[in-house]
């Protein structure tokens, strides 16, 4: 009994770290591409904005690494268009 929940356990855990990996890939993806997108156009709407910080506050939150953390301050200077 012990050596089956042990095994149910792992396997759970296993998938777990993939789900967790997969959520943190999926949002570094999106970060990084909406900052790419209003960076090379050189400005972002009030309501870019507020997605983009929606975001990364997720991405930040599961250890997202610093490049999409430079991309997403770069954001954060651009104009303001609605």
């Amino acid at each position: 009994m012990l050596g089956w929940f042990l095994s149910r356990w792992q396997t759970h855990r296993k998938h777990g770290k993939a789900i967790y990996t997969g959520l943190v890939g999926l949002l570094h993806h999106d970060v990084y591409m909406l900052c790419n997108q209003h960076i090379g156009a050189g400005y972002i709407s009030t309501d870019d904005l507020d997605d983009l910080n929606y975001l990364f506050r997720s991405y930040k939150a599961l250890g997202g690494n610093g490049t999409g953390e430079a991309l997403y301050n770069k954001v954060l200077q651009l104009q303001i268009k609605n």
